[in-house]
């Protein structure tokens, strides 16, 4: 095993960066909504890593990709949205 550099810093950006604001929206979000409101953006995670890899190391957007990201995003629809 002999990472690249770039490889090196991608795994620090998503360990630290990513992380690190992550923790800050999401504390910050608590001040103004309650946690069970928030607890389904969690899975915003798998969409953010996508675009992320997509950008940075131009990984392809494939149809089974792009298929999940839809599902994902519907299900944070679903749960969110007013009962009654």
């Amino acid at each position: 095993f002999n990472p690249s550099f770039r490889v090196l810093g991608a795994l620090a950006y998503a360990f630290i960066a990513v992380s690190f604001a992550s923790y800050l929206i999401f504390t910050g979000m608590l001040r103004r909504y309650e946690a069970a409101a928030l607890a389904s953006f969690v899975f915003l995670s798998p969409i953010f890593g996508v675009v992320i890899a997509t950008l940075m190391l131009g990984e392809p957007l494939t149809t089974p990709i792009l298929i999940a990201l839809a599902l994902n995003a519907l299900g944070i629809v679903l749960v969110n949205r007013p009962v009654g």
